[in-house]
Formats: structure tokens, C-alpha cells, sequence
């Protein structure tokens, strides 16, 4: 009987030290792949930001004053844009109208949301 009782004692250690490897062998794994993964998210940010100012700057030069819709470009990420990057003058609704600075020139940029989808609708001059 105490024999089993030892085997069993064993059974158990070797479970925790089974669980101990494998949380050892993870930690680097899933490290990895968080590094990975906020690499990632830190790209993607960039090229948001520069296909953001190319739409402004593309924009200034567009003389059609009701705006242009970017399926491309959604309105919560142009409005996390503006309050980051850019200076918001006034909000009204999903009406947003902000300044913001590229290459040294200076954009007011209107920014509206799509009816019944997710686009951004904007406008942009140079001041």
C-alpha cells in the first residue's frame, strides 16, 4: 500500500514538472509572437499615417468641394488621426474639421463619416 501511495506521490511531481517545462518552453513562444504581433500593429500604423497624408495632400489639389469618400480609410482610424497627429478646431456630430502639418505645409482637412457605412468622407486645402 505505501508503495502506491509513493507512485502516486511521484505521478504528481511529474505532472507539475511536466506543467513547468511547458510553461517554460511557451513563455518564448508567445514572447515571440507578442513581438511579432505589436511589430506588426507598429507597420501598420505607418503606412495608415503616410496613405493618410498622401490623401490630404492629394486633396488640396482636388478643387471638388463636397468631399471625397476613401473606402480604404475608415472614419474612426481618420479621427484617431486628427486627434494624434493633427489639431481638431471643432466637432460637431461625426463632423470633425482639423489642421494639420505635412512636409511643412499646413492642411485644413474636413472629415465626416460615410452615410451608412464606415468610410471617411474628406476635404482638404492648404492654408
Amino acid at each position: 500500500m505505501a508503495y502506491l501511495g509513493e507512485l502516486d506521490d511521484k505521478i504528481h511531481i511529474w505532472n507539475g514538472m511536466k506543467f513547468i517545462i511547458a510553461l517554460v518552453l511557451a513563455i518564448p513562444t508567445y514572447g515571440m509572437s507578442l513581438i511579432i504581433l505589436i511589430a506588426y500593429l507598429f507597420i501598420k500604423h505607418l503606412n495608415f499615417s503616410k496613405n493618410m497624408e498622401k490623401a490630404i495632400v492629394y486633396l488640396s489639389s482636388d478643387s471638388y468641394p463636397l468631399g471625397t469618400c476613401f473606402d480604404e480609410i475608415r472614419y474612426a482610424q481618420a479621427l484617431a488621426y486628427a486627434d494624434e497627429v493633427g489639431n481638431i478646431i471643432s466637432k460637431r456630430g461625426q463632423y470633425v474639421e482639423f489642421e494639420v502639418k505635412i512636409n511643412g505645409d499646413s492642411y485644413f482637412v474636413t472629415l465626416n463619416r460615410e452615410p451608412d457605412r464606415n468610410g471617411a468622407i474628406l476635404t482638404s486645402k492648404i492654408t
